[in-house]
């Protein structure tokens, strides 16, 4: 299985604590002898096996957007700053999900699932907290529930706190289950996950 993973944040070195999970996710997919894993991510050191999937020029803009604090930062802080942000973020991150040979993405965050507009491939979005302020922006629950509707996909927000408040908060998830121990979900780290399917069945559940 060829796998594109995204991520707005990853670790310069090992002394770096951001996006250290991240990190240790790539690490374990990448010793996985049925998946074939691709990165875009700022730049930092990749286990034997893994693929750096953005380009110098996009490295060089991740790098300077995590110093920057990140997408959600902006989002609570300089939101004009922020939407610019995002409007690369879709120009770069959407080349990459049309260029990468990939049978699915793994996205990391909420806003790294707006590139996907216009593709099929099937995805798991990890909804990991920081991304919330997301679904505040105009036209943004649209939009995601638009990207969801073209392709099988999977939410799993990573601690079971997150389901009422993405219930509450959006009408892009429908209903809510949890998913079993030892999900089959190549690296997933969630207690609660959502499968759609776009061909009229809808949420339906992992277990």
């Amino acid at each position: 299985m060829n796998v594109l993973m995204s991520s707005t944040s990853y670790p310069r070195g090992p002394q770096d604590w951001r996006g250290r999970f991240i990190a240790n996710l790539v690490t374990g997919l990448g010793q996985r002898d049925d998946v074939t894993l691709s990165l875009w991510a700022p730049p930092g050191e990749l286990p034997a096996g893994v693929a750096a999937a953005s380009t110098p020029s996009d490295a060089l803009w991740l790098d300077r957007m995590s110093e920057e604090g990140g997408i959600a930062h902006l989002l609570r802080t300089r939101k004009v700053m922020a939407a610019g942000k995002i409007l690369a973020l879709v120009l770069r991150l959407g080349r990459a999900y049309r260029t990468q040979r990939a049978d699915v993405a793994h996205v990391n965050w909420l806003q790294n699932a707006l590139p996907l507009w216009g593709t099929r491939t099937p995805a798991l979005i990890t909804v990991l907290g920081t991304d919330f302020g997301l679904l505040r922006l105009p036209g943004m629950k649209m939009l995601l529930r638009a990207i969801l509707r073209q392709r099988p996909a999977i939410l799993a927000p990573n601690a079971e706190w997150m389901r009422p408040a993405l219930e509450q908060r959006s009408a892009i998830w429908l209903k809510s289950v949890r998913s079993p121990s030892g999900s089959t979900i190549p690296g997933s780290t969630s207690c609660a996950s959502l499968a759609w399917s776009p061909r009229g069945t809808g949420w339906r559940s992992l277990a």
